[in-house]
């Protein structure tokens, strides 16, 4: 869900540093996951819980019926809930990153963004008013996971 413009993708490749290499052998090995796992369905349990926990952490009111069809088109978030825990914050950092790219074209903030919460929220819960979702108001929380040492 992280797209890289053409042109970085060139600037990076030509770096040719130990950094540069690791990070193209991660994107291979993670596309070799997500075609194993392509037909990796999550249980309507895992569903269930992940409903619940997008609801609280995004402040969207979201069913298993819309989670279901949120993660059809997110099949890298929709992997990781069938094959991992939802206790693992990679899992719950896919599953809100698959719910800002959807209503708002982003990723999910994280702490160092030093965005605005109130205002991002107020953006994304509008757009998810507008497309008939129901809204908890209050900011959601950025998430702490995803940083790179």
């Amino acid at each position: 869900m992280f797209t890289l413009i053409p042109d970085a993708v060139i600037r990076i490749a030509s770096n040719g540093s130990v950094e540069t290499i690791e990070a193209f052998r991660l994107m291979r090995s993670d596309l070799a996951y997500k075609l194993e796992n392509r037909e990796a369905r999550p249980t309507e349990n895992d569903y269930q819980r992940a409903s619940e926990f997008l609801t609280g952490e995004t402040g969207i009111v979201l069913d298993i019926d819309a989670v279901k069809a949120l993660l059809s088109l997110y099949p890298a978030a929709r992997i990781s809930l069938a094959n991992d825990d939802l206790d693992d914050d990679f899992v719950g950092d896919r599953l809100k990153d698959a719910v800002a790219d959807a209503f708002v074209n982003c990723r999910w903030p994280r702490h160092d963004d030093e965005v605005d919460l109130d205002a991002f929220a107020s953006v994304l819960h509008a757009q998810a008013e507008a497309m008939g979702y129901g809204v908890i108001f209050g900011p959601p929380e950025p998430q702490t996971t995803f940083h790179f040492d």
